[in-house]
């Protein structure tokens, strides 16, 4: 009776222990899968009572210590792997995931003596590599990362997770097309990873290759739609690619999914900035600095003197920028009352000044055009503090002296055009010579060629038609991809084919040419002239409307040519003319086209 009792107590103990087993199977098996899903802090509520159940297990505490890696606990994960490999010294993946923990910490020195540990027990795993590699990047051995990294990929090439560290490792020695090999190899391992794609998409934005971009950044939201960052990056690729309403969708959806993010406004407000509609930027700039976090930073700051500076109505930046928007939508008559109005409130000041010019330029009023530009030049001491108090980023003291001194070339360009028009043209070659020579020593002046092609019509107005030749020239030596000087060296073909009074020359300001043009004048052919000299300025005309098939001038001169040719077509060509924006171009012709 007594050897049938221990044997019954004897199968309880073996069930009781089965049955002890078969749970703890069961937990580690279910921290597995919530390892998997990415449920770390679940999982390591069932290993911690695994390891407290079992103290001898390495593996509860090796997955333990991974679990609180990814919970950024790294002193948790250190604690726990050092358990594991005093219970399995030959925990090499131990190791690894240690040194990676010492790595976050920035405890680089320990981090690498822990992962030679590691070494000392295989040199053939792919992840021991790899977190070499990330400690040699930060420690400034950028050979020896890259070394590694590729040593990783090749032990375990279906490893999408080692071509994104090297990716990352390109893009820090400015290596892009490398991280973008990179990226793509991952993505054809891991396709329907939404942030392989948002990565792609930035590294193609940044090498300036949008239409790329927007199809990986749409692909990322496709598969993942809840991530504001992915929308903060079609915004700026939409901002890219001037697509102002749809990059307006894009950070409008990006506020909604993280309705607390600063930034988001903030780039807001940039974009209402650059639609010209500054009301809406001060109301995103002020939402901006109510949510920003660190009152004491200076970004905060800086944002408060951005929205001071240009939502302020005592200071001359809120007249500047709306102005200046005004210019920019060709609402002329506008931005000359709000340049108006910010000299009667904030006082003189030179770049209103300069925008008044502009504006009157633009709209033909000669007189007023050169009344503020010798206002603006009157004043251009101020240039040197007005500059830094409108521009929406700080400038160093060259900047600001390039900035000031190009203002100073606009209005002795603007001078110049005035004086051509008005036929004094000694003063207008005065002034543009002094816009030249200013404008020559501005490092990376943009618009030197409208410059020596003013210089040029300045010249033909004079009959110096050698020297405005030459002018033209260097105009399009300085930007060949501007076609106002090779109409103008076409023009000059033309002229020297015929006879005109060199002393009834008209010339007018052309504003979405930037320039001053020739009035045709009445011509007809010289009885000695070079045929191949016209053929060569038709050649010219044509090939400009290859490229410009909207360029109302071009039409112009090439209907003067046929015309001049007793081409019956010249009408056709000069209706073109006139479609496109010139309407008195059969009275500038001579002609009578319906």
């Amino acid at each position: 009776m007594r050897k049938y009792t221990l044997l019954l107590s004897l199968f309880a103990l073996l069930a009781t222990q089965s049955l002890f087993a078969q749970q703890k199977s069961e937990k580690y098996t279910r921290s597995e899968e919530l390892t998997e899903l990415g449920m770390y802090s679940d999982a390591a509520a069932i290993l911690e009572e695994l390891c407290l159940e079992d103290s001898g297990n390495y593996l509860y505490f090796q997955d333990l210590g991974y679990a609180y890696l990814n919970m950024l606990d790294f002193d948790a994960a250190i604690r726990n792997y050092t358990t594991a490999t005093v219970l399995n010294p030959d925990c090499y993946r131990c190791y690894s995931h240690m040194a990676r923990a010492y790595y976050e910490k920035g405890e680089y020195a320990t981090a690498e003596e822990t992962v030679a540990k590691g070494f000392t027990i295989s040199d053939t795993t792919a992840h021991l590599y790899m977190t070499r590699g990330l400690i040699y990047q930060q420690t400034e051995r950028g050979s020896l990362a890259l070394a590694d990294f590729t040593k990783a990929i090749s032990l375990a090439p279906d490893d999408d997770d080692f071509y994104i560290l090297r990716a990352n490792y390109y893009l820090t020695v400015s290596e892009p097309y490398n991280a973008y090999s990179d990226i793509s190899s991952a993505i054809k391992i891991d396709t329907e990873n939404s942030e392989y794609y948002y990565y792609r998409a930035y590294i193609l934005t940044n090498l300036n290759i949008q239409d790329e971009a927007l199809i990986d950044i749409d692909k990322a939201i496709k598969l993942k739609n809840n991530v504001a960052d992915y929308y903060n990056l079609k915004f700026t690729i939409h901002m890219n690619r001037k697509e102002y309403d749809l990059a307006e969708q894009a950070v409008l959806k990006s506020i909604d999914i993280k309705p607390g993010d600063y930034y988001a406004y903030v780039s807001l407000g940039d974009l209402y900035m650059q639609m010209n509609n500054m009301d809406r930027y001060c109301e995103c700039y002020q939402k901006a600095i109510e949510l920003y976090p660190d009152e004491e930073s200076e970004e905060k700051t800086n944002l408060i003197n951005y929205h001071d500076r240009y939502c302020s109505e005592n200071k001359m930046p809120y007249y500047f920028v709306r102005s200046l928007g005004h210019y920019n939508n060709s609402n002329f008559g506008d931005c000359i009352v709000v340049a108006e109005k910010g000299i009667a409130t904030t006082g003189a000041s030179s770049v209103l000044y300069n925008m008044k010019a502009s504006a009157h330029l633009a709209r033909l009023e000669y007189e007023q055009a050169k009344t503020e530009f010798n206002n603006c030049l009157a004043t251009k001491d101020m240039l040197a503090k007005e500059v830094p108090d409108f521009y929406s980023h700080p400038l160093n003291d060259e900047d600001v002296a390039r900035v000031a001194r190009s203002y100073i070339v606009k209005s002795n360009f603007g001078i110049s055009v005035v004086n051509l028009i008005m036929h004094d043209y000694d003063e207008a070659l005065e002034n543009i010579i002094k816009a030249i020579d200013m404008a020559e020593f501005i490092k990376d002046f943009d618009g030197l060629e409208f410059l020596y092609n003013t210089k040029g019509m300045i010249y033909l107005a004079q009959n110096d038609l050698d020297n405005a030749i030459k002018s033209f020239n260097t105009a399009d030596g300085k930007n060949p991809y501007n076609s106002i000087s090779k109409l103008n060296l076409a023009l000059i073909r033309v002229l020297q084919s015929t006879k005109y009074n060199a002393k009834n020359l008209h010339f007018e300001y052309v504003p979405e040419l930037l320039s001053p043009r020739l009035i045709l004048p009445s011509m007809k052919l010289a009885k000695t002239y070079n045929p191949d000299s016209l053929n060569e300025a038709l050649k010219t005309c044509e090939s400009i409307i290859t490229r410009e098939p909207e360029n109302a001038y071009v039409y112009l001169l090439k209907a003067k040519i046929l015309q001049l040719l007793n081409d019956p077509n010249y009408c056709d060509t000069a209706i073109k003319a006139k479609e496109y924006g010139i309407f008195n171009a059969m009275k500038e012709l001579g002609a009578e086209c319906r």
